[in-house]
């Protein structure tokens, strides 16, 4: 009878710990710096969109043109494997605020959803930048391609 308790606690244990686990998919920490001209580019959104269609991940530079990329739930990092960088200046984009607001995070991944469910890849057509070339804010025409690999990424987005 020992033996039956045993395993019974046990398999509780088990079932404990595996309903525990983070729902979703696996992500790695990303950040990087962007430059433009050798100058660090300030208030850019940087989406990171999955070639193979999986959810995006998205920041927003500080003025020191650093980023670190958040899903839609709000986890630092995005998945693994390469990824299209979309590059929208400030002035493209709505002024949003703080990407760490997760209602601005909401909206932000909402309308890169339906971007992506009318035939983007993850992020909706910018409007022309004066800071940023077009082919960086179309996410069929951007030359930006990083491979997103397990453990921590970091990534340095040069625009000439």
């Amino acid at each position: 009878m020992k033996s039956i308790g045993s395993i019974i606690f046990v398999s509780l244990v088990m079932l404990q710990t595996v309903g525990c686990g983070q729902a979703g998919p696996t992500v790695y920490p990303v950040q990087g710096t962007v430059t433009i001209g050798g100058k660090p580019a300030p208030s850019i959104a940087v989406t990171f969109a999955p070639v193979d269609g999986r959810p995006a991940s998205a920041g927003k530079t500080n003025a020191n043109g650093i980023f670190i990329l958040l899903t839609q739930s709000g986890k630092a990092g995005a998945v693994a494997g390469k990824h299209k960088v979309i590059l929208q200046s400030q002035s493209a984009v709505e002024s949003t605020g703080n990407f760490s607001d997760p209602a601005v995070r909401e909206k932000m991944f909402q309308e890169r959803e339906a971007s992506a469910r009318s035939g983007n890849k993850g992020a909706p057509p910018a409007e022309k930048s004066k800071t940023i070339p077009e082919e960086y804010s179309n996410p069929q025409k951007t030359p930006l391609e990083y491979e997103v690999k397990a453990g921590t990424n970091n990534f340095d987005v040069p625009i000439p």
